[in-house]
């Protein structure tokens, strides 16, 4: 019991002395300076966007008479009794196709190819396989499959229900 209590009181001691001994740290000497004037908007001035709405949603908004405008791309306005609604062309939307990254290729025994895409997995030639980005559901082709690399056929995109 002695000799457990000796080794605390010694483990004490010493870590005090170290504490003791070592020296404040200097604030560091590259800190920046307080900034006075703003850099840049806050992202709630930037957007009117309710964190809190569902995807997708963005309010109605009406002209000076009091007819509402439809505001999302693609959807005509929700008809209100009594008053006449005025539609926006909706904006083009340029769709991208996103890029299929291979991760790796392998080839089998009997001479073809398979790939392995990020996202999808293994695949073959023939497959049709489909990507989900964006909002939108992209289905590719896999035409081929070699040493190099592989090749696709885009077939078709459609909006993400």
């Amino acid at each position: 019991m002695i000799k457990i209590t000796t080794f605390l009181m010694l483990s004490l001691v010493v870590m005090l002395q170290t504490a003791i001994c070592q020296e404040p740290k200097a604030p560091a000497r590259n800190a920046p300076a307080a900034v006075t004037e703003p850099q840049g908007q806050l992202a709630s001035e930037k957007t009117a966007r309710d964190p809190f709405w569902p995807i997708g949603y963005w309010p109605q908004k009406k002209d000076e008479s009091g007819n509402i405008i439809s505001t999302a791309p693609g959807m005509p306005a929700i008809q209100t009794p009594g008053k006449t609604n005025v539609v926006v062309a909706p904006k083009e939307i340029v769709i991208s196709w996103p890029e299929l990254k291979v991760k790796g290729l392998t080839r089998q025994g009997d001479g073809t190819y398979i790939a392995i895409i990020d996202g999808v997995g293994i695949v073959e030639k023939g497959q049709i396989i489909q990507i989900q980005r964006d909002g939108f559901i992209f289905k590719y082709k896999i035409s081929d499959i070699n040493q190099k690399g592989i090749l696709q056929q885009k077939l078709d995109y459609k909006p993400k229900k």
